[in-house]
């Protein structure tokens, strides 16, 4: 019962006051003053910008267009730390992918000794950083304003972020670096995203070495979070708020970030509130994760994305199927000429994939992993963790991550480059004007229906 009254405080300092306000009047008697002691992180609110200055290396800004008219935003680490100058030597590239909500700084802001496109970038690949449509480093669109235009320019789920945005990343990189070929990492919905695209437009397999699968999501039948489970089981519930509220979008705001850093931080005494949630999502692993980095990872999760996104991954839990948007009877006909979706076709997916997958993965079970290897054509390698307690998130954060999946991952690329598979020195990269910078004003969110959405799920559960 205590957690539904935080819960509601929660929503009504984010969702009603415009202006600052007393966090304390709205906790419990023997917590009030206790957040004068709290301190917050002072990493939060911080920019991918400000990570790389700080680990001192250089990126690049790429913006790019869609088919259907979405701009994105590309991260490029042409080279490893401390560099001021990239070698002539052509690099072996590769297009990192994150999760649902989440963006590029995903994979940097561990920092240079466990995060992945760091890693990447000083064992001399070409790192581009991919930021799917609608997060808040990718929040353009040639027509559509996201604040005024919101059914049109939030109508996206994950199989038009991996038909379009996957798709015009590939073309693009390929084209400015001038290879045949790139290696692509993909977590979460980041895999989902690839797999949509190789199923619906296969030319795409042939641009592509490698695909690496970190806790990859198609099939969802075997599930085991129950926040998420009771997510899915309440669509309809979800989809009543969604049209009352007229929410489209599903962000954070500064404030969000301002109340995780108080409720999440270590001296918080409802730490354990954010802890929880997150395992109830991931799965239980206190022992990889560390305490004192939970507020900065929760406060970059959830930083822009569609309402759809959120009610596709609800189809595919319910439905046992990994297969496209279901948009009911009556539109589905006028789309796919049935009046169920159609599934994916997985056999369509020919390039290469290696697959990492562990035990306790709340979202990515083992069954469900072993399904879609057993569908897929090519399958080049599979690992199951060995530690049973690696969870969805340990592929981002745990504290022992460089050990356990980067060197592995990259030790694997370099076979394909030993064997010819991806040869990096028969590029001819495009002449391009694009600047080496150091920094970028990062664009504020102010619209968040975050918590409102993480509370409800919370209220339901306990």
């Amino acid at each position: 019962m205590l957690i539904k009254y935080i819960a509601v405080a929660v929503i009504l300092v984010n969702s009603i006051f415009s202006e600052p306000v007393d966090v304390n009047k709205y906790l419990p008697k023997e917590w009030r003053g206790m957040v004068k002691n709290v301190k917050v992180h002072s990493d939060i609110g911080m920019t991918i910008y400000d990570f790389l200055r700080r680990y001192n290396y250089h990126y690049e800004n790429h913006w790019i267009s869609t088919e259907d008219g979405y701009k994105l935003l590309l991260h490029r680490i042409p080279y490893g730390q401390n560099q001021s100058v990239p070698d002539t030597k052509p690099r072996p590239v590769v297009l990192i992918m994150h999760g649902l909500g989440a963006s590029s700084l995903n994979w940097i802001i561990k920092g240079p000794n466990d995060a992945l496109g760091l890693a990447l970038a000083d064992q001399g690949y070409d790192v581009w950083l991919g930021n799917t449509r609608g997060n808040r480093y990718s929040r353009n669109h040639e027509r559509l304003n996201p604040d005024i235009d919101t059914t049109e320019f939030w109508d996206f789920s994950f199989e038009l972020t991996g038909r379009y945005d996957v798709a015009a990343k590939i073309d693009y990189i390929l084209k400015q670096t001038g290879q045949q070929k790139l290696f692509y990492i993909g977590h979460s919905q980041g895999t989902s995203q690839f797999f949509a695209l190789t199923s619906l437009r296969p030319e795409y397999n042939d641009k592509v070495a490698l695909m690496t699968a970190l806790a990859p999501i198609a099939y969802l039948e075997h599930l085991s979070s129950p926040i998420l489970r009771l997510a899915a089981d309440n669509i309809a519930l979800l989809q009543t708020l969604v049209n009352i509220f007229n929410i489209h979008e599903f962000s954070q705001s500064p404030l969000t970030n301002t109340l995780v850093g108080l409720v999440c931080a270590k001296e918080s005494p409802l730490k354990d509130i954010c802890s929880t949630y997150t395992f109830l999502t991931s799965g239980f692993d206190h022992q990889e994760f560390d305490e004192g980095f939970l507020p900065l990872y929760l406060s970059h999760v959830g930083v822009g994305m569609s309402i759809n996104m959120l009610l596709h991954f609800g189809q595919e839990i319910k439905s046992h199927h990994f297969r496209r948007y279901d948009y009911g009877r009556e539109k589905n006909l006028k789309i796919y000429h049935t009046a169920a979706p159609p599934d994916f076709n997985l056999s369509a997916v020919t390039a290469p994939v290696a697959l990492y997958y562990a035990k306790n993965d709340f979202l990515s079970s083992v069954k469900d992993v072993e399904r879609l290897i057993s569908e897929l054509p090519n399958v080049n390698k599979t690992r199951l963790i060995e530690n049973r307690r690696w969870n969805h998130i340990d592929f981002i954060v745990a504290n022992d991550v460089h050990d356990v999946i980067n060197k592995d991952i990259i030790a694997h690329l370099q076979t394909f480059i030993d064997d010819g598979a991806l040869d990096p020195t028969t590029s001819e990269p495009m002449s391009s004007t694009t600047e080496r910078i150091k920094g970028s004003s990062d664009r504020i969110i102010s619209q968040s229906v975050y918590t409102l959405i993480m509370t409800v799920m919370l209220v339901l559960y306990y």
